[in-house]
Order: structure tokens, then sequence, then C-alpha cells
């Protein structure tokens, strides 16, 4: 999560809930045509595509199917650096940035001038994960065995993640909830405004803002939101269903299953104003949110005083 402010996860799965286009199928029979041999090399180049984006406090970052990336927005803490390794996913905090790496290792990197602030950068644990979570000024990761390993700032527990199977985790500003194997959402650390008291029931997905969540119901699709609520980011509008939720500061977003977006709450910087287009991921930040659409392109909007909202177009 976050802007983790309304923080970003995401996985080699992502927070894993994100829509993609429809799978077409392709002929197996027997009796297709093998190519003509011309002679000619064949071309292998990739064609490169945005797979994932994360969007942060003031900043963004998204990452390609080659593994390389880019981060953009104000640079202050060093968070915008992207290191020269190759990323499947990538997650954003309040001033840092976690990448997992192809070995499935966490790679961090930000905070001021090499201040290792609450050890979110510095103690990035050496175990495999399947997929990241970043909140402020803490991680967590997802484990090959379906565990959480949490680490960074943890005044409010929101690093003590209980002993339990899960297949999703997603971070605040100090707390962090995960869905469970049987499709429950947990959540620990700080519960201010019943930020921690998920709704029962079985879910397909969520996401945990700065001090908010959402999650989709399992069958339904119906999105439900809880948490602090200053500005209607709970009051999810009626008749509302998706594939993908992303929590930000005070705003929410919902994937729809048409690859539509809609955005409520807070709107003081454009924040719920998506650009018409199609999407198959998104993610929002502190006051911005950024999305992949169909043609692998890359759109933000919202808060844009450092060009966070600027995506780069692909190489």
């Amino acid at each position: 999560m976050e802007d983790t402010s309304g923080g970003s996860d995401t996985s080699a799965h992502q927070d894993t809930d994100t829509a993609q286009p429809e799978d077409t199928g392709r002929d197996s029979g027997s009796d297709t045509q093998e190519p003509e041999d011309t002679g000619e090399p064949a071309d292998t180049a990739m064609e490169l595509a945005w797979i994932e984006v994360a969007t942060g406090r003031i900043d963004s970052c998204a990452i390609q199917n080659d593994g390389e990336g880019a981060c953009w927005g104000k640079d202050e803490f060093y968070q915008a650096y992207l290191p020269e390794i190759h990323l499947v996913a990538i997650a954003m905090g309040d001033a840092h940035v976690c990448g997992l790496d192809q070995a499935g290792l966490a790679q961090c990197w930000g905070v001021r001038g090499g201040d290792q602030g609450f050890g979110q950068v510095a103690d990035a644990p050496a175990v495999g994960f399947t997929s990241l979570a970043s909140g402020t000024h803490h991680n967590c990761g997802l484990t090959d065995q379906n565990n959480i390993h949490c680490w960074g700032k943890n005044e409010s527990g929101q690093a003590t993640p209980p002993d339990l199977r899960f297949q999703q985790v997603s971070a605040g500003a100090a707390h962090t909830c995960g869905l469970t194997e049987s499709q429950a959402i947990e959540c620990w650390g700080d519960n201010a405004n019943q930020r921690s008291d998920a709704p029962t029931g079985m879910f397909d997905a969520f996401d945990v803002g700065r001090e908010h969540a959402c999650a989709i119901h399992a069958g339904s699709q119906e999105v439900e939101c809880w948490g602090n609520n200053p500005a209607g980011q709970t009051d999810v509008p009626e008749n509302t269903s998706g594939v993908q939720v992303a929590a930000g500061g005070e705003h929410s977003c919902v994937l729809t299953g048409t690859g539509e977006v809609i955005c409520w709450g807070s709107n003081a910087d454009g924040q719920t104003d998506v650009p018409t287009a199609t999407f198959t991921q998104i993610d929002a930040g502190w006051r911005h949110s950024c999305g992949i659409t169909t043609d692998a392109s890359l759109l933000c909007w919202g808060y844009d005083k450092y060009d966070q909202a600027q995506p780069p177009s692909l190489p």
C-alpha cells in the first residue's frame, strides 16, 4: 500500500487482485501449419509492457515484463532511485521502496541520506517471498510457506503478524492486514477509527490505505471499506463491485470486471477524477493514483506537484 499513505501491495501474484486481459486461447490441434523457414533469424525480441505500478506519498514506480523499471516524482529520500536489479514486483512506503528480485528476495531503498530510519530498508530478511507490501515505515512479505514476515517500525504491533497462513498481505500507516487461506481478513497493529476491525465473511482481494482499507466480497464481488473516514473514503458508492481495490490516503478506487476504474473519497487534488481508459491494474497513493491500461501504458491522476502523476513511456 501506501501511499501507504495508502501504500502499495505488490506481488508476483498483487496487494493478486488485478484484472487481466481475456485469454483467447490458442489452437492446439495437431494439424497446425509449421511456419515457413525463410532462412532469416527469428525475431525473439520481447515486446515491452508495464506489468505493475505502485504509488507512494509523492512518487510512483512501475516495472516492465523484462524486469526493468522506473520511478518518478520527488526524490528527497532517494526512493525514486531505482537500483540496477531486475524486479518481478514492487511496493512503496512513505519514503522508501521495496522490490522483489528474481530470486524472491526483498530489495529495499530510500530513506534520507543513507539513514536507515526504522529498519524498513536495512533489515529486509534473507528469506524467499512471493509478494511484498510496504506501509508508511514498515514492510511485510508473504513467504513461499504462506506465512507473513514483517520488518521496520513496530510501535503499534504492525510488524508482528499472527501465526496463520495467508494468501495476500497489505500494509498501512501503523496497521497491517492479511487475507487468510480461508479467505478471511485478519488485521493487526493500530486500531484507531476501527481500521483493524475487518468485516467478517469471505473475500477475494483487499487493499490497505493509510488509515482505512477496502475489500471485495467473494461471490458477489461487492466492495466494502472500513476505518478512518474523514473524506468519505469508506463510503462505497451503491452497487459497486470489482476485481481489484486500491486504498489511498483519503480516497479509494475499484477496478471493475470491464476495466473501468471508479474512485471516491477526497478529490481535493483530482485523485478521484479517473481518465477515460480501460485498465488492468491500479494503485492508490497519498493524493494520487496510477493504473496500467489494456495497451500496457501508464496513466496517473491527482496531486502532481512533484510530477508523481507524470509517468514515463515505454522505451
